[in-house]
């Protein structure tokens, strides 16, 4: 299963960045430090509008926008 958790305390934040999300038609879950996004479909579409300035984390994203395509 695929997942991207989001870390995020304050719950401001999480609304302000779930509404982002939702304007892109991704779908997510709050829980009490972040935002869940859930599913290969979805972490696919998430992966193609985010880079990282984390080259560990971009490589993850990397390999998150890879699978979706070799999977389908």
């Amino acid at each position: 299963s695929y997942r991207i958790y989001i870390a995020i305390k304050y719950p401001y934040i999480q609304r302000f960045v779930g509404n982002m999300l939702t304007q892109l038609g991704i779908n997510y879950s709050i829980y009490s430090n972040g935002l869940w996004i859930n599913g290969v479909e979805k972490c696919n579409k998430f992966a193609k509008v985010i880079k990282s300035s984390i080259p560990y984390k971009e490589s993850l994203l990397e390999e998150m926008r890879n699978a979706y395509n070799s999977a389908y």
